[in-house]
């Protein structure tokens, strides 16, 4: 779309922000009564699945506020993570995710054969994730039942560093859907990771892109690392990265603009959908400081400098290249977008 050229990204020539087409349907009378079939059948199963999914939501936000209440530290989180692993596994089975392929990816052959490791995950844990669905959400809920964070994807001048704001889950939900503006009440990174460990509140989920993509490429992302309050005590043993790519033939289940329901509709009238997870080895994960000199002389600007190292690993084992566009650019984006919708729907009704 030429309209939308201006947010083509110059270095790879990707357009990370439109939603992606699926397959072109073939010609012929066999290929359009297939076609009629799949409309039908997957309209009846999209509202029964939906109804489900709403009932499932609703109930998991109900036990979520009485498992909020609960004063005990160590019996909050057990039970948080029997009732978000739960019911967010079931929305994704009704969501047609049937099967979920995880995979430990190595950036070398030779880290390969010397085996692989367990992913422990505990409270206080970093995960570094790429961002393109609600679906991400979901799975990161039934998989950790962590602290979601916004990073922030609104500024002035500079883009603020060392600080993201905390999200719940019906939060975070919401802002990959609608992506609110995060830049008034992010607060430093080490005051969530101290929080999370103290409450046992689970491993704290950071998207440093700040924006959703729709996994063709890596934004470049926000200095959250960029911190001096992070200098001291920083293990990076602790941090985990996790990309999430989709796989898609007919409607892709990535969702950057648009509309929400629409998108759900689609996403649940196909039988089923298919998403691949993959972590990064632990042996991947770059040292500090990342010149090898002694771990007590390391800077924020040495955190910074290692946090766009976990970005490139990152889009390396997703295989995507990292774009130039940001942030901010995604929400330029959408400000046309929804402009020239509204301008649309205004010229519709004139005439």
């Amino acid at each position: 779309m030429e309209k939308y050229s201006k947010w083509r990204d110059p270095g790879t020539g990707i357009h990370p922000f439109l939603p992606i087409k699926g397959r072109v349907r073939e010609g012929g009378v066999i290929s359009f009564l297939s076609w009629i079939f799949s409309l039908v059948f997957g309209s009846v199963l999209s509202v029964f699945r939906i109804g489900l999914i709403s009932i499932v939501f609703a109930f998991m936000l109900l036990l979520s506020v009485v498992v909020g209440i609960i004063p005990v530290p160590i019996l909050k989180r057990l039970l948080k993570r029997l009732v978000e692993g739960t019911c967010a596994r079931l929305i994704l089975l009704l969501m047609g995710f049937w099967s979920i392929s995880t995979k430990q990816t190595y950036l070398s052959k030779q880290q390969k054969q010397a085996g692989g490791e367990n992913l422990q995950v505990k409270s206080g844990d970093i995960i570094i994730a790429n961002h393109t669905s609600y679906v991400d959400i979901l799975y990161l809920s039934f998989r950790f039942s962590p602290v979601f964070t916004a990073t922030p994807n609104s500024w002035p001048d500079l883009p603020p560093k060392g600080v993201v704001e905390p999200l719940s889950l019906h939060q975070a939900l919401y802002d990959s859907i609608s992506e609110q503006p995060h830049s008034e009440k992010a607060i430093s990174v080490s005051k969530i990771i101290k929080d999370a460990q103290n409450n046992d509140s689970g491993p704290v989920v950071i998207f440093p892109e700040g924006a959703t993509s729709n996994g063709l490429t890596l934004l470049d992302p926000i200095p959250v690392f960029d911190s001096q309050d992070l200098v001291s005590g920083f293990d990076t043993s602790r941090v985990h990265v996790i990309g999430f790519k989709y796989e898609n033939e007919n409607f892709s289940p990535t969702f950057t603009v648009g509309n929400f329901f629409i998108h759900l509709f689609r996403l649940c009238s196909q039988f089923s959908n298919q998403l691949q997870v993959r972590y990064l080895a632990s042996a991947n994960i770059p040292p500090l400081p990342l010149d090898g000199s002694s771990p007590t002389k390391k800077k924020s600007e040495d955190l910074g400098e290692w946090g766009d190292v976990l970005v490139r690993n990152l889009a390396s084992i997703l295989q995507i290249r990292r774009a130039k566009l940001n942030a901010m650019d995604k929400r330029d984006f959408l400000n046309y977008w929804y402009g020239h919708q509204q301008l649309y729907s205004d010229s519709k009704k004139q005439n």
